[in-house]
């Protein structure tokens, strides 16, 4: 246990970014909606905060990250229900489920979590072929949008204004101009993050969001599942880190005794 030797532990419960995967809406397969719907509803969101994170993250079921002001705690999409996922394959046309492609980038708990949800896609008979990057190739992959074989791939961003879910989102987000990975395009959607921008008024923006981020999930755009707590761990001669409120480090105010 570092702590009990005299390390320090911060975390950040509000952390500003989403843990998620990224459908690719030009893939053959991922165009119906019922096959996406099923996918979010083979994830185990609560199981993997348990076991694989430790109790340090929270389940996600939506885009908006809890260190926004649009933030809803209470917000839920699609409830672990594999039973339920398999109906739908079946209703879509899959009742044997399919093989799919999945790119993922080599990094610390990500392969961990990477094959948590291959496997529960597993359980609902979709076949998971992961292929992984190193991670600075792996963000040219991802930044150039998915071919129509890749089925999916996985990121977690976010910041501290919610009009950051229109960077993954917008229809005019797609690539090569943006990073909107999976080719997702609701017009409805951009309107109404257009019309939340524009607003002043921050109740009246957070209620705008949070419609777009309802119809987002109502298409099952995108997998979101988790966002973790930003465990840090400091020696005790480390003095003034603060866990950051961005998706980055403020080294300015740190020092060492």
């Amino acid at each position: 246990d570092l702590v009990a030797d005299g390390f320090n532990l911060t975390t950040n419960e509000n952390v500003p970014y989403i843990w998620f995967v990224h459908l690719n809406h030009k893939h053959p397969i991922l165009k119906d909606l019922k096959v996406r719907q099923a996918m979010n509803m083979a994830i185990d969101r609560e199981g993997l905060v348990r076991e694989v994170m430790a109790g340090t993250a929270r389940p996600e079921y939506g885009m908006l990250s809890p260190g926004t002001f649009a933030y809803d705690p209470n917000f839920k999409s699609y409830d672990y229900d594999p039973e339920s996922a398999k109906a739908l394959l079946a209703e879509a046309g899959y009742p044997d489920g399919f093989e799919i492609n999945f790119d993922t980038a080599q990094y610390g708990l990500g392969d961990v979590v990477t094959q948590w949800l291959a496997r529960d896609l597993g359980k609902i008979g979709i076949k998971v072929n992961m292929k992984r990057y190193e991670w600075i190739s792996y963000l040219g992959v991802w930044a150039s949008g998915m071919k129509e074989d890749v089925a999916m791939n996985e990121i977690g961003w976010g910041m501290t204004v919610p009009s950051w879910i229109g960077i993954v989102s917008r229809c005019t987000s797609q690539p090569p101009g943006g990073v909107n990975s999976g080719w997702y395009c609701n017009e409805k959607v951009d309107d109404l993050l257009n019309q939340a921008v524009a607003e002043r008024d921050e109740s009246k923006a957070r209620e705008i969001y949070q419609k777009a981020n309802r119809i987002i999930m109502d298409e099952a755009a995108f997998i979101p599942f988790l966002d973790d707590f930003q465990p840090i761990l400091t020696a005790d001669h480390v003095k003034g880190f603060v866990n950051p409120p961005e998706d980055w480090v403020d080294l300015s105010t740190v020092s060492i005794e």
